[in-house]
């Protein structure tokens, strides 16, 4: 009985193998080794070797647990994240050298190392290289063509395309080069007269074309078969000079009645004409303040939009093809600088359509095919008051008395029937009573405009800066002027810089 209890008591408790210390180890339910708890009966220290290494106790190889098999510790997989940072680097070595090794029947389709990736990439060279040099001659190819063109190919003087005279290789001299007009010209020279210019144009239309944009070489597809011009930006320093330009001018003439008109482009009057969701710059904006401006600085303004306005629900005032306004548009801004000019003419016009199937600037410039073509019309005087007028052209020479040269009217630019091509400067005299003498500064807006002042000026002398290279000064004592007419259209305004060099060229 006392053997039989002793057994029971003894039963999950293994005893060392002989010669190693006597000690009673106890298993927890995982396998490993429990350290015993602390009772009053002391225990055993274990013997110290007598080497200096002490070794550490060992798990019986035969001890056994009831109801578990035999568990070894060193069996354990050891805890990845108790390893250092060198050891799992390390292990992390020796798993990829184990994977690397394959056999000839199972190839590695994983593997991208170095040397597979460096014969990968000398092929791709190999590959491609022809093709390389086929584009680098090419290009080399194009660019020696270009240039053999621009020197072969003769300058052209007019664009049929862009209807308009093309800048030609300008004269040197000091004053163009401090005043800045040489350069300028220059690089309008080398833009206007570069070779394939038209295909290029083209290609960027019908790029801007094929995917579906409403807008083209700065032009709008707008409602009503419209071609719109979008509104440019001004360039503040730009703007500052020219005024600076005008302030210097004004000065310097103080004793002459000066007036300039500022025309909306067709984008702020009919901006309801628009494509839907289109906002352009705020035109009106920048015409307010540039009023502003020179009013203060003696010039008396002429604002015509409110006019304009309200003439285009009744008329066409724009051209649907061209950048120009039509000739009722400027018979509407005409009354009203009659009343700030004090222009007493009674000469009644009567306006004629001599051409009907106009295609203008936009529809050359844009690619658009909606554009509906437009009627030019022209004003004669029916009254039996009006008096003939003679002019004469400082660059042909030429003397006629006919304003309208109806010939253009077959050309691709019919705007031209409206004094021909764009001189640089041309006077006209007509046999009125007072001794008026009118200087007129101007762009291409103005040509259908100047027709309805000869009844009330003795001379008109029109100056155009984009092609007037010489000292104005001249001009005006010449002429004996006492009065001058700026007349430009916002956009050329705010992007052109002719002005204010002529008006500062000494």
């Amino acid at each position: 009985m006392t053997k039989q209890k002793r057994k029971r008591k003894t039963s999950n408790k293994k005893t060392a193998p002989a010669g190693e210390l006597q000690q009673e180890l106890i298993f927890d339910e995982n396998g490993e080794v429990k350290e015993p708890e602390e009772t009053e009966a002391p225990v055993s220290p274990a013997p110290v070797s007598d080497t200096s290494d002490a070794e550490e106790p060992k798990v019986s190889e035969t001890a056994e647990m009831p109801g578990e098999n035999v568990i070894d510790p060193e069996d354990y997989q050891p805890i990845i994240w108790l390893y250092s940072e060198q050891e799992k680097a390390e292990a992390s070595d020796d798993e990829h050298g184990a994977s690397d090794q394959k056999t000839d029947e199972e190839p590695d389709t994983y593997t991208d190392n170095s040397s597979h990736a460096e014969v990968n990439e000398v092929r791709h060279d190999d590959n491609a290289s022809p093709v390389v040099r086929i584009c680098g001659i090419l290009f080399a190819a194009v660019l020696i063509i270009t240039f053999a063109a621009n020197i072969i190919i003769p300058d052209r003087s007019y664009s049929d395309q862009e209807n308009r005279v093309f800048q030609q290789l300008p004269a040197f001299s000091a004053g163009n080069y401090l005043s800045g007009r040489f350069e300028s010209q220059l690089d309008n020279y080398a833009s206007d007269q570069f070779a394939f210019r038209n295909t290029f144009i083209k290609i960027k239309s019908a790029a801007d074309l094929s995917i579906g944009q409403l807008k083209a070489n700065g032009v709008f597809k707008a409602k009503d078969n419209y071609l719109i011009e979008d509104v440019v930006y001004p360039d503040k320093k730009g703007v500052e000079a020219d005024l600076a330009a005008l302030k210097s001018f004004k000065a310097k003439y103080s004793d002459k009645k000066m007036y300039f008109m500022l025309v909306p482009n067709a984008a702020s009057i009919l901006s309801s004409k628009l494509p839907g969701g289109v906002v352009t710059h705020d035109q009106n904006r920048d015409m307010d303040r540039l009023f502003g401006a020179v009013e203060a600085l003696g010039y008396k303004s002429i604002d015509v939009r409110d006019d304009l306005k309200k003439a285009s629900r009744k008329q066409q005032v724009y051209y649907r093809t061209d950048h120009h306004w039509t000739t009722d548009g400027a018979y509407t801004a005409y009354r009203r600088a009659a009343k700030i000019m004090k222009l007493g003419s009674k000469v009644k016009y009567k306006s004629y359509a001599v051409k009907k199937d106009f295609a203008g600037t936009l529809y050359s410039k844009s690619g658009f095919t909606n554009g509906k073509n437009d009627a030019i019309k022209i004003y004669l005087p029916v009254s039996k008051n009006a008096l003939s007028s003679v002019i004469r052209y400082k660059d042909t020479k030429e003397k006629t008395t006919k304003y309208y040269v109806m010939s253009n009217l077959d050309k691709k630019d019919a705007y031209t029937v409206f004094g021909g091509i764009n001189q640089s400067l041309f006077s006209i005299s007509t046999p009125v009573k007072k001794n008026r003498n009118l200087l007129v500064i101007k762009d291409s807006y103005a040509n259908c405009f100047i027709p309805f002042l000869t009844q009330d000026y003795r001379t008109i002398t029109v100056v155009d800066p984009r092609y007037y290279y010489e000292n104005i000064a001249t001009v005006i004592k010449a002429n004996d002027i006492d009065e001058v007419l700026f007349l430009y259209n916002s956009n050329t305004f705010f992007s052109d810089n002719y002005m204010r060099m002529m008006l500062t060229n000494k």
